[in-house]
C-alpha cells in the first residue's frame, strides 16, 4: 500500500490550488458564479443577523445584498456541493484547467478529488432532505434536480 504523498498541502499548493479553482478561467468562473447564486435565491431581507459561510474562504461574502449584524466563516453548514459523480461533474473534471494545473505540478490530481468528494452527491442531498425540512434548492446550471445533468447543487438550510 502506498502512503499518501508528503506535504501533500503546503501554503504553496493550496495557494496555487485557490487560484486554478479561483483564478481567471472557467473553474474559476463557475465557482464565482455560483457564489453569486446562491445570494440570488434567498428569500428577500432586508438584515439577516448572522451569516454562516461554509468552507468557502470568505468567497461568498463580496456577493451579499443585505446588511448582517456576524460573518462566521467556518466549516459546519450553508453548502454549494459538486453532483459528483454525476456525468455532467466527470466530464467537466476531465477537462477543467485546475486539473491540467495539478497535474503540471505532479500532483495527484484524482486522489486529491477522491479525498475531497467521498459521498455521493445522491446521498447528500437524501441526507438533506431526511433531516431539514425547510431548505432552499438550487440546481446549477440547468436547474432541474438531476444529479448526472448539472454541475452543482446549492442549498440554504434554514433552522
Amino acid at each position: 500500500m502506498r502512503d499518501e504523498p508528503k506535504n501533500l498541502f503546503t501554503a504553496v499548493t493550496a495557494e496555487e490550488y485557490q487560484q486554478g479553482a479561483y483564478g481567471a478561467n472557467l473553474t474559476g468562473y463557475i465557482l464565482r458564479h455560483n457564489h453569486e447564486l446562491l445570494e440570488e435565491f434567498l428569500p428577500l431581507t432586508d438584515e439577516i443577523d448572522s451569516v454562516l459561510e461554509v468552507a468557502g474562504g470568505g468567497g461568498h461574502f463580496p456577493y451579499l445584498k443585505h446588511s448582517f449584524c456576524k460573518y462566521l466563516l467556518t466549516d459546519v453548514i450553508s453548502l454549494i456541493l459538486p453532483c459528483d459523480p454525476g456525468l455532467a461533474w466527470r466530464i467537466g473534471r476531465r477537462i477543467s484547467s485546475t486539473r491540467r494545473m495539478a497535474l503540471r505540478k505532479g500532483l495527484p490530481y484524482e486522489y486529491l478529488i477522491a479525498r475531497e468528494h467521498v459521498n455521493p452527491i445522491g446521498n447528500l442531498v437524501s441526507i438533506i432532505r431526511y433531516h431539514f425540512d425547510k431548505i432552499y434548492e438550487l440546481w446549477w446550471p440547468l436547474r432541474i434536480p438531476l444529479t448526472d445533468a448539472n454541475l452543482l447543487y446549492e442549498v440554504h438550510i434554514i433552522t
